[in-house]
């Protein structure tokens, strides 16, 4: 072959590669990896994270050990992964539940829009990537249980 050839197809390789693992690194994580995650940080006990929940009118509170066990449990056993994005009117107030590890290697903050009665959808984001939620309902009763400001 001529060397003009060879650097074609040299050239052709690099490309295919570099296609290759721009495309590998754009992947993101899928939502039951990063479940997972939660799931083993939630079990490595209660001191091995922190729980902070802001409500709709802005107040912060970070939850202490039954409270948030009780709090992430019911993330993990509820809330899933929705088929599309909900369509949420800007001006529906949220709640925001924020778990991160104590060693920072796993932070998750949901978004749970208040829609009252019809609450289901939000929004989960890890530090991997970001999902929409739905089965969001249970969590929202929860913090209105714990004295968080809600539409219901």
């Amino acid at each position: 072959m001529k060397k003009g050839t060879w650097k074609a197809v040299a050239g052709i390789i690099v490309i295919v590669a570099v296609i290759f693992l721009v495309y590998r690194a754009s992947q993101p994580e899928n939502f039951a990896k990063d479940m997972e995650q939660l799931r083993t940080l939630t079990e490595s006990g209660s001191e091995a994270y922190s729980v902070e929940v802001t409500d709709a009118a802005g107040n912060t509170q970070i939850l202490a050990d039954s409270g948030k066990e009780q709090l992430a449990a019911l993330i993990l056993t509820t809330v899933s992964e929705a088929e599309k994005d909900a369509q949420i009117a800007e001006d529906v107030p949220a709640l925001q539940v924020k778990i991160v590890g104590e060693d920072t290697s796993f932070e998750a903050q949901l978004t749970v829009y208040d829609q009252g009665e019809a609450t289901d959808a939000g929004v989960l984001q890890t530090i991997n990537d970001t999902y929409a939620v739905q089965n969001c309902g249970q969590v929202l009763n929860y913090l209105a249980e714990l004295g968080f400001y809600t539409e219901r």
